[in-house]
Parts: C-alpha cells; sequence; structure tokens
C-alpha cells in the first residue's frame, strides 16, 4: 500500500498505510497553501484513527470520490479489537475552500463507561500562537497547561485558535450537529502539543456559589454508555492567509462565524421587545419616589427570588439605588429611556429620567469640587460608596458613568427640558475634570481611589476596562474644541495598549476585588472599545484601530456560537458568558454592552463582521424577555442564567431581575440597534 494524497488547489490530505496493521490506514497530515508554500498545519498519529479511553485503532477501509464541484470525499472505518464499538468516518476536502471537515460516528456494541476522542499534533515554531476561548490567548503551546472545556461551563467559541507568520487555523467543532467539546494536551516528551476534540463534552458542576467561587469548572472524563448507543464528532479544520497586520483571532472568528453562523439566527419582534422593556419601568415596582427623602426618587437596584422562595425587592441585595457600577446602574436607564424616546415620541418615562438626572448631584463625593469630582456607585438612601460599600472610586465606572451622561447629551439635542441636557453635560464634565486630574505622566490613569485619591489597587491585575475614559474626553473635546482632551484620551490609549496587546481584560467585576486570582471577563472589553472606539471616529488613527480590533476579537470570543439546552429557552447563541474562572454564566448585560461599540465600529471600518456579531447578540437579548405577566418583572431581562444548572442567577441561584444592569442595558442596546435603520 502506498501514501495517497488528496488534493484541492488549496488543501491536501496525506493518508498513510500503517506500518504495523496490514490493509490500515491513518491520517497522517494535512495540509494548505500560503502563497506558493504548502503549510502543514496538523498531523495525525498511527494507531488511533479511532481514539477511546478504551482502545484506539487505526482505519481498515478506504474509499475515495470526486463529486462534481471537485469536492474529495474519504470514508473510512474501523473497530475495537475486543468488539466493544466500531465506527465510521467521513472526510470531506472543499475545492477551493481551505477547509476540512471529518464526521466520525462511534457505536458501542456493549455498555461501559469510557470516552471518546480525536486529535492531531500540532506544529510549534518560535512564531506560533495559540488561544483556547476564555482560557488563554495568544500563548505558546509549550506554556499551555492541559484544558478539557465543559461546553455549557463554558465554551462559547468551539474551535482551538492557532497562527503564525502570515496565517491562523482553527480546528474544532461543528456544534450545530456535533457532540463533543475542545480538549488541549500540552507538549510531552519527544511529542508535540496535541489539538483535540472530545466526549463526554459535559459533566455535573457544583451549583453552590461558594463551591464555584474563584474556582476553574470541572472537566468531563467519561460517561456511561448502553449497548447500541452512538456518538459523532463533527470536526472542522479550516485555514487562512493573514493580511499585514490583521487581527489573528478576528480572522479566525470569521472563520467560526462562515461555519457555525452561516444560518440567520431566527428573529423576534426587537420592536415589541424594546416596548416591553419600557413598558417593565412603571410596573416594576421598583422605583423609589422618596429613595433620597420626599419627593426625591430613584429606581432600586432590583428584584430578588424571582423564580423562587419570597420574592423581594428591599434587604438582602435589594434595596440600594446605583448612579454607576451596579444592578440598577441608572445611567444605562437613562440612555435606554431617552433612545425609546427618541424612537417612540412616549414622553411618560421621562419622568424617571428627569427625576434621577436632578438626583445626580446626591453621588458627588463631598469635599470634591464641582467642576472636577468623583461620583459614587451605590448609595442605601443615606450614605454613598462603591458597590462594595467601601468609600472608593473606580476610575473605569466614574469613566462610564461621564461617557454615557455625555453622550446622551449629544444624541438628545431636543430633549424636552434643556436644563436637565444641560446637567447631562455638566456632571461628564465634572468626571471628565477630575480624572484629567489623576492622569500621570505616562498617561496612565489609577484603577482604584481612596478618598485622599491614592491607587489602592495592590495587585498587578490592572483594569483594562479604564479605557472608557478615552471616550469621555473624546467627546468632550468634540464638544469644547478642548485638543487637550483628545490628547489625553490618546496617551490613555497608550498606557493600555500593553494589557489589550496581551488579552488581559480583569478588575471590571467590581464585585470580585478581594478574588485572589485574576478574574476576567469579556464585558471588559465592551468597555474598552466603548472607550476606543469613538477615539478612532476622532482621530483615524492607526494604533487605535488595533487596539479596537484586539479588543473585539476578545469579546467576541466570549460569545456563544451556538446553543446549549440548558440555557434560558434553550438559547445561547449571541450571548457572551459573565466571567472566568468561576461564573461563566450567561450574561445579557455583558452582551448587550457590547452591541453600540460593535456598530459603530462597523460604519467606521466598513467591516460587517461586527454588525454580524452586533445581530446575535440583539437576537438573544430579545429571546431573554421575561414573560410572566402576573409579576411585577414581566417585561425585563433575565439578569443573567447559569447555563449549566439551567438556573436563573440571584440569591440561591433562585433569580434575579435588576433594573439596569441587563434590563436598562438590554433596552439602550435593542434601541440602538432600532435608531441605526436594523432590522426590528
Amino acid at each position: 500500500m502506498m501514501t495517497k494524497t488528496f488534493a484541492t488547489g488549496c488543501t491536501e490530505v496525506v493518508i498513510e498505510p500503517s506500518q504495523r496493521d496490514t490493509g490500515a490506514y491513518f491520517v497522517a497530515a494535512i495540509r494548505f497553501k500560503l502563497g506558493d508554500t504548502w503549510r502543514t498545519v496538523l498531523k495525525g498519529e498511527e494507531g488511533r484513527e479511532f481514539d477511546t479511553s478504551l482502545g484506539s485503532v487505526n482505519a481498515v477501509l478506504l474509499h475515495s470520490a470526486r463529486n462534481d464541484r471537485g469536492d474529495w470525499q474519504i470514508s473510512l472505518s474501523g473497530k475495537h479489537p475486543d468488539g466493544a464499538w466500531d465506527a465510521t468516518e467521513t472526510i470531506t476536502i472543499f475545492a477551493g475552500q481551505p477547509m476540512v471537515r471529518r464526521e466520525k460516528t462511534f457505536r458501542f456494541l456493549t455498555p461501559c463507561e469510557g470516552a471518546v476522542a480525536s486529535s492531531f499534533f500540532v506544529l510549534d515554531g518560535e512564531d506560533i500562537r495559540y488561544t483556547f476561548p476564555l482560557r488563554t490567548y495568544d500563548t505558546r503551546f509549550k506554556d499551555t497547561p492541559a484544558i478539557r472545556a465543559d461546553v455549557n461551563w463554558a465554551l462559547p467559541l468551539p474551535f482551538h485558535v492557532w497562527h503564525g507568520d502570515g496565517w491562523v487555523a482553527i480546528y474544532g467543532l461543528d456544534k450545530r450537529q456535533s457532540q463533543g467539546t475542545l480538549d488541549y494536551q500540552p507538549p510531552a516528551r519527544h511529542q508535540a502539543a496535541r489539538l483535540g476534540v472530545y466526549y463526554p463534552d459535559a459533566v455535573a458542576q457544583p451549583e453552590d456559589m461558594a463551591q464555584q467561587m474563584y474556582r476553574l469548572p470541572l472537566s468531563p472524563s467519561t460517561a456511561q454508555f448502553e449497548a447500541g448507543e452512538s456518538v459523532s464528532l463533527v470536526e472542522v479544520i479550516a485555514f487562512s492567509p493573514l493580511a499585514p497586520g490583521e487581527e489573528p483571532l478576528l480572522r479566525g472568528e470569521k472563520l467560526a462565524a462562515e461555519i457555525l453562523l452561516a444560518d440567520a439566527p431566527a428573529r423576534i419582534g426587537v420592536k415589541a421587545v424594546a416596548d416591553g422593556i419600557a413598558d417593565f419601568y412603571p410596573r416594576c415596582e421598583l422605583w423609589r419616589p422618596n429613595a433620597f427623602g420626599e419627593g426625591h426618587g430613584w429606581f432600586s437596584n432590583m428584584w430578588v427570588f424571582t423564580q423562587g422562595g419570597e420574592p423581594r425587592n428591599t434587604g438582602f441585595m435589594s434595596g440600594y439605588f446605583d448612579l454607576g457600577w451596579g444592578e440598577g446602574i441608572a445611567v444605562e436607564i437613562v440612555t435606554a429611556l431617552t433612545r425609546h424616546w427618541r424612537r417612540t415620541g412616549r414622553t411618560d418615562l421621562l419622568t424617571y429620567v428627569d427625576e434621577i438626572t436632578r438626583n445626580m448631584a446626591r453621588f458627588r463625593r463631598s469635599g470634591d469640587d464641582e467642576g472636577a469630582a468623583a461620583y459614587y456607585d451605590r448609595s442605601n438612601g443615606q450614605a454613598f460608596f462603591d458597590f462594595n460599600g467601601h468609600d472608593h472610586i473606580w476610575t473605569h465606572s466614574l469613566g462610564h458613568i461621564g461617557a454615557q451622561l455625555i453622550q446622551a447629551y449629544i444624541d438628545n439635542p431636543a430633549y424636552p427640558r434643556p436644563e436637565i441636557r444641560a446637567e447631562w453635560l455638566k456632571v461628564a464634565a465634572s468626571c471628565a475634570a477630575f480624572l484629567a486630574q489623576q492622569q500621570r505622566e505616562n498617561g496612565d490613569v489609577p484603577d482604584l481611589l481612596d478618598r485622599d485619591n491614592h491607587d489602592i489597587n495592590t495587585t498587578n491585575r490592572r483594569a483594562a476596562a479604564r479605557a472608557v475614559i478615552c471616550g469621555l474626553w473624546t467627546a468632550l473635546a468634540q464638544i469644547t474644541n478642548k485638543r487637550s482632551y483628545l490628547d489625553r484620551a490618546l496617551r490613555l490609549a497608550h498606557a493600555v495598549a500593553p494589557e489589550i496587546e496581551a488579552y488581559t481584560f480583569n478588575n471590571q467585576m467590581i464585585d470580585a476585588q478581594t478574588a485572589p486570582c485574576a478574574v476576567t471577563d469579556g464585558e471588559s472589553a465592551f468597555y474598552v472599545l466603548e472607550g476606543l472606539v469613538p477615539l478612532y471616529e476622532a482621530t483615524k488613527d492607526e494604533m487605535v484601530l488595533h487596539l479596537c480590533e484586539r479588543a473585539a476579537a476578545f469579546g467576541i470570543s466570549w460569545i456563544y456560537f451556538f446553543d446549549v439546552p440548558r440555557a434560558y429557552r434553550g438559547i445561547a447563541r449571541g450571548g457572551q458568558v459573565c466571567r472566568m474562572p468561576d461564573f461563566p454564566l450567561l450574561f445579557p448585560g455583558g452582551t448587550a454592552k457590547g452591541v453600540e461599540p460593535l456598530l459603530r465600529l462597523s460604519k467606521a471600518t466598513g467591516d460587517r463582521f461586527y454588525e454580524q456579531m452586533a445581530g446575535e447578540m440583539v437576537v438573544f437579548i430579545s429571546n431573554y424577555q421575561i414573560d410572566q405577566p402576573d409579576k411585577p418583572w414581566h417585561g425585563g431581562i433575565v439578569h443573567a442564567m447559569d447555563q449549566s444548572a439551567g438556573k436563573h442567577w440571584g440569591p440561591g441561584k433562585l433569580g434575579q431581575v435588576d433594573s439596569g444592569m441587563s434590563t436598562g442595558n438590554s433596552l439602550a442596546a435593542l434601541e440602538y440597534w432600532l435608531l441605526t435603520s436594523h432590522i426590528a
């Protein structure tokens, strides 16, 4: 028997005869053409064409044919020597497209406990960098520990992504049809790293929050199989050259989208969802007309125990009043309700906007100058503090407060009460001036300030989300014609650049302040985009664009490209994972945060992929609207979902519905989508 090479113009699959089993074969290599050179990106291993924990074998049958399009189809089969299972596979090599598809089916013939897998060795080099979404980004194979993900908790982008000089490759699963998860095994003695897929793909995770806090999810190991039970793995390997300066992960995501997102998601009426969220506000019983004394109203942060126990909207995590970071984040409510007014002409909800605006000054830190002040995130009606109850100022949250308010000022020139609109600019300018006072000679700003404006972040885990301040400063420069603010924004972008380049998006989640480890989240990348996209729009600076692309690639890698069964209504596609390592929930609030900056980045660059992903996110958000007509939270948005256990996030995983973080953010995102002439 001889080596068989099946080739199209851009792809080769090499199948070699076994050196030890007569009449047997295995896939020895997969190659793609880069310019005039063939590059081997994956290598197979003799004896593991069909691989299980019960034993592995080569293929014993080989049939090949080419269709009218020029696609190759190659069929192989194999059987466990002791009769535990048999297996088949079909390999498709696409003509004119650098992509290989391999469909394997294992059929168990006797009851057993075990696992099935499929894998390749990956060739290494000094320039090769590897990404396993959520777990490691742009690392060397030798520096990456073994990883096997639970697809529910979490594997939003089911592809290994690795790249070298001028190219990127992806290998993973077509989760529209396939079982399985990703598996990575680091280099061992005399062996290269191994990229693979694996089944079982999920495992029962601890459901108690205390058992999950700051810990990595459990990894799948083995499963019980009955006689006659089958497992199918549908693998895809794709390859692309990179243009000079092109972001590799972003190109890899585009390849994945061409596979997994080729069919548009089933849309529901976005206008109807947005109108339903707007109706939530007068119904939700979270408005406190006397929050800060007679006639001084604000929205309470949330309902808790909405899916079990006794629902309550005061006490035990509820009953707080948030201007900034918190479940009731009021600046997002202002953005949402003013956008809804602009689209519909509905004015009754502006009463809430006006009252919130009149009371914003209460959050200004005492002793600060009115023209350059810090503003607290949260209050209980008497005292003011950050989300954790401390006398601290988080600069990324303060920058976000200012950025939202100045955007409201820009977007609403015809607001019915000019004095309210003027207050948005006044508070935003005060935040901007205060943050300018904190800017260091190197252009950076601190993360976390005490009462004396000392930086008290003593860890080396910086909050890349502070780049949101760039958006505030950029907008203020445009309104006031003060070039100095634009210069400040560029200097801050340069200061944050090393973190963005290294994909270190830590510490945006203020509730993880005391974590003993790095807590990373995809929403942080969207905070960065909220700051850097306006800066790019204003300057067309190529360095800023590169950082936008890098942040977008990171944020998108946290978006589910497929559905999982225990998500809310079975829908995960388009939803962002909350944070790692401990709570990779599906989080509508973080999802919503990305819609506007991705749409603006799409418009600024002409790259429709950002718009496509924003559309996926809009559909996800729309499906997470709560339909409980007999409850005051009807029409609100699920705060977050434990899609592994099928439980709503909240105390005891018994549910919570907020006024701002997910509900307000979602309305703001949907209204932006509608106001920019997208599908309703």
